[in-house]
């Protein structure tokens, strides 16, 4: 069973699961494109987990659908164990050359060329030595060292200019092969570069040096997808952390645009929908996850995360599943937003999380563990219910339930001692006004045998493997 659902972007409807309004970002930066026949590397600056990928896979997909533009998808970080960016690239575009009907086009010529510009870009120092022209060994202390250091100086100097003639030689060849390559198709060539920024430092500046001196042509277009902020940390660990590595990267990119903030209510929902998640008294549940997920700026890949816990979490939680009991509306609020915070705890803070349910904190812990979460600025939107009072309760349920869960209830002695000295401090309602008489106290959350079920289960998927 896959666990993780993508979201599906079918060729012939590239947006119909287009859930960020996507399609209108794309149309704007198509109409900025039709404007450019010379080359152009245009970068889509978003931080990891933001939906990047799709973004790009929907605009490939749009790009199919449009006989004047050739989309090549190249996914950088999938290929950074190749000995040079041009070798998948080059393979790419061979590929997608024999899906269009009708060209002739001789690829080889592309591998040829690009294999002696590869075989040329062996570090210089290698290539003296593999050639023994540096043979310090023989070298002979009674020799006549100046005259044998001009011979050696002159035919360095020698292979240094020869090798520049050769290379700018076979540059020239590479690049009439691709201007062949795009007049023979007679369209665009748009080239998108994905998870550049996870790349190995190294292999991410080869790319963006490639694209700089061998794709420089009329209409070849690259569209790099990227955290920038990432990237330039990468350049800084290869030049140094002194360097102006924004500004470096900046040398490269001709047009820079940030990617919209999606929608995370939006993205919860067709997740609920993609999941199938119809359940029982689970509307507090939806409502809390997606103001925490919010607040805590969670990103795109959080939620997917989140939604493979909940994926099996949910269906092994009692209230969830039953379809008879008319429970209190205070009681669904308190379970709900226990499970939340737990299961958001898990995603976002892992470290609180494992505090929590290995109880690895004391009473002076709980308010921290709480304010983590909960905000003064958070609104709850539920029907016939004032925000105050949703808040109150949500933050009521989070610090007695962290309160509660320090002490062995499993031992009757303990059990009795605290609910004899402390029962009213697990009491929580909804507040003053007309709901000040539903109130539920805590301690109905524990099971006979005074063991909490949602420790339980929420540890249940602490053995899922993502």
């Amino acid at each position: 069973m896959k666990l993780h659902k993508n979201i599906e972007i079918p060729e012939s409807e590239p947006f119909q699961n287009d859930k960020f309004h996507r399609e209108e970002f794309i149309n704007n930066l198509m109409s900025v494109l039709s404007t450019y026949d010379s080359g152009l590397v245009l970068s889509i600056d978003s931080s990891w987990g933001t939906g990047k990928t799709t973004f790009i896979k929907m605009w490939e997909a749009y790009l199919k659908n449009n006989v004047n533009f050739k989309p090549i998808y190249f996914n950088a970080w999938g290929n950074d164990d190749s000995l040079d960016p041009l070798v998948p690239l080059i393979s790419l575009m061979s590929d997608e050359l024999k899906n269009e009907n009708g060209v002739k086009f001789k690829d080889r010529q592309l591998y040829k060329i690009g294999a002696k510009i590869i075989k040329k870009g062996i570090p210089f120092v290698l290539k003296i030595a593999s050639q023994g022209l540096l043979d310090v060994p023989e070298i002979s202390l009674d020799s006549d060292t100046e005259k044998v250091l001009e011979d050696y100086t002159s035919k360095i100097g020698e292979t240094i200019f020869e090798d520049y003639k050769q290379k700018s030689n076979f540059k020239k060849q590479f690049k009439d092969a691709l201007i062949e390559y795009q007049e023979t198709i007679n369209k665009k060539v748009i080239i998108f570069i994905d998870e550049l920024d996870r790349c190995r430092p190294l292999y991410a500046i080869e790319t963006l040096e490639r694209i700089k001196h061998f794709f420089d042509l009329d209409n070849f277009i690259f569209i790099l997808a990227m955290d920038k902020t990432q990237l330039a940390h990468s350049v800084g660990t290869i030049y140094g952390n002194g360097m102006d590595s924004v500004g470096y990267l900046r040398r490269f990119i001709d047009l820079e645009f940030t990617l919209p903030e999606p929608d995370l209510n939006s993205y919860i929902d067709y997740l609920i929908a993609q999941y199938n998640m119809i359940f029982d008294n689970i509307e507090y549940f939806w409502g809390f996850l997606k103001e925490l997920a919010v607040e805590l700026n969670m990103s795109l890949r959080d939620i997917d995360k989140l939604f493979i816990n909940l994926n099996i979490l949910i269906p092994i939680i009692e209230m969830f599943n039953d379809k008879e009991t008319n429970f209190n509306k205070v009681y669904k609020m308190i379970i709900s937003s226990i499970y939340v915070y737990l299961v958001v705890l898990k995603i976002k803070i892992p470290d609180d999380y494992y505090k929590i349910v290995y109880r690895k904190y004391d009473i002076n812990d709980i308010e921290n563990l709480k304010g983590n979460v909960l905000s003064y600025e958070m609104k709850f939107r539920f029907k016939n219910m004032n925000n105050n009072s949703i808040k109150n309760i949500f933050a009521q349920s989070i610090i007695k339930f962290l309160r509660m869960n320090l002490f062995e209830l499993s031992n009757i002695d303990v059990y009795r001692k605290e609910m004899s000295e402390n029962r009213k401090m697990y009491s929580i309602s909804a507040g003053e006004g007309s709901y000040e008489d539903l109130e539920i106290n805590l301690t109905q959350i524990w099971n006979e045998y005074k063991q909490c079920p949602i420790i339980k289960n929420i540890m249940f998927t602490n053995n899922i493997k993502i």
